[in-house]
């Protein structure tokens, strides 16, 4: 079938239809979108951050944060920090497991050096950072007051990008 190239603006006051509609890409953005789309909850990525506190001293825990409802996700990033730093050899770790295996390249140590309301940030391993529905990621938090004492008030927080429902 012969093409016909119109280099021109065009409006129609009708219905167009077509048997096969080739959209190029960044064609329709958000702004295009009207706010009474109603798209399906399938077409769109979900961004969740959840954040884990702990009120005083450091405690080791292991803690379930985050039950994966998409088809897919990712963790997209890892922060951890306290609100007082520990003293002298004391330290603490936070690690991020999917399904009891560790997401990062290595945990996240929390120590003298660092400073109070400060994260910092996980080296995601991108190896091992996806989900699949039903994934449970939990936060593993080891502590060791070794002969200076724990921070207080250890914080975390995951970024988890998300399919939209299975």
């Amino acid at each position: 079938m012969a093409k016909v190239i119109l280099t021109l603006d065009l409006h129609l006051r009708g219905t167009l239809s077509a048997d096969k509609l080739t959209i190029p890409a960044q064609t329709i953005v958000n702004a295009a979108v009207d706010d009474a789309a109603a798209l399906a909850v399938g077409k769109m990525l979900h961004l969740h951050s959840i954040t884990y506190g702990q009120n005083g001293t450091m405690a080791a825990v292991t803690i379930p944060v985050h039950c994966t409802y998409g088809a897919t996700g990712t963790i997209k990033a890892v922060k951890a920090g306290s609100i007082a730093p520990c003293t002298g050899n004391a330290t603490a770790t936070v690690d991020v497991k999917i399904n009891g295996t560790t997401c990062l390249s290595s945990v996240i140590t929390l120590d003298s050096t660092n400073a109070a309301r400060v994260a910092e940030d996980g080296t995601i391993d991108t190896a091992a950072d996806d989900l699949v529905e039903d994934d449970l990621v939990e936060i593993l938090v080891t502590v060791d007051a070794g002969t200076g004492a724990l921070g207080t008030g250890l914080f975390a927080s995951i970024t988890v990008e998300e399919a939209g429902a299975p």
